[in-house]
């Protein structure tokens, strides 16, 4: 089964929340703001992530260079312009996660 990320960012901490393929919640975590943090929380679900969802900020474009060669499938997500498709969607975490597994 694969899995989809949507990370949170901001400077001290980052939500994760991680949805299978049908778009069930399967984990919602708090870590720090750094990529050992982030890989460590998605390390049980590395070898089945089809992407990784970032919001496009000076910190979202950071932690997407630190984590591309870590071999996550991390993507930046531009939020404004999902913002009427997404806007169903519980909390703004969920959204970014929701947002990473569009095709």
């Amino acid at each position: 089964m694969k899995f989809y990320v949507g990370l949170d960012v901001v400077l001290e901490e980052t939500s994760l929340c991680i949805v299978d393929g049908e778009g069930l919640t399967v984990r919602e975590v708090k870590v720090m703001t750094e990529p050992g943090a982030i890989r460590s929380a998605v390390e049980g679900y590395a070898d089945r992530l089809e992407r990784v969802g970032v919001e496009a900020s000076s910190l979202g474009i950071w932690l997407c260079r630190e984590l591309q060669p870590a071999g996550l499938p991390i993507i930046v997500v531009e939020a404004r312009h999902m913002r009427v498709s997404l806007s169903t969607m519980r909390n703004k975490n969920d959204r970014m996660t929701r947002a990473a597994s569009c095709r």
